[in-house]
Order: C-alpha cells, then structure tokens, then sequence
C-alpha cells in the first residue's frame, strides 16, 4: 500500500479569503484509486509520500532516522 498527500481549501470568514491546509493521509494501492477516492471526497491530490525526516530535539533534520515510505516492508 501507499500513502498519498492530500490538501484542503477552505474559506475562512475572518479574512474573507480561501485558505489552504494538509487534508488527511490516503492509503491506496495505486495512485488511480487514490484520484478517485479524492475526486469522490472533494479534496486535492498532491502526490505519494515517498519518505519523511523528523526533527531532533534541536529541531533540525534528524537524517540518520528517514523513514523510507518506498522500503518498509
């Protein structure tokens, strides 16, 4: 399985402008069955995630611990 990026847009009455957020995380086989459950939620596509580096605790980029989406098995 894969875990795609999803975004939202929503209007915000305070600013009276659309805003843009990080919608929820899309586990599908394929990248097609990710479009459609989208399409069908109303929200946007980014793309798959293919990895993701956390922080220490200094707040920089811990690279010694990627964890590597494409490899996990």
């Amino acid at each position: 399985m894969n875990i795609y990026l999803t975004e939202i847009t929503k209007f915000n009455p305070n600013t009276n402008k659309f805003e843009k957020f990080a919608g929820p995380r899309i586990t599908a086989i394929s990248y097609g069955e990710a479009e459609y459950f989208c399409k069908k939620m109303g929200i946007k596509l980014i793309g798959k995630l293919c990895s993701e580096i956390n922080c220490n605790e200094n707040l920089e980029p811990d690279f010694n611990n990627i964890i590597d989406y494409e490899n996990l098995n």
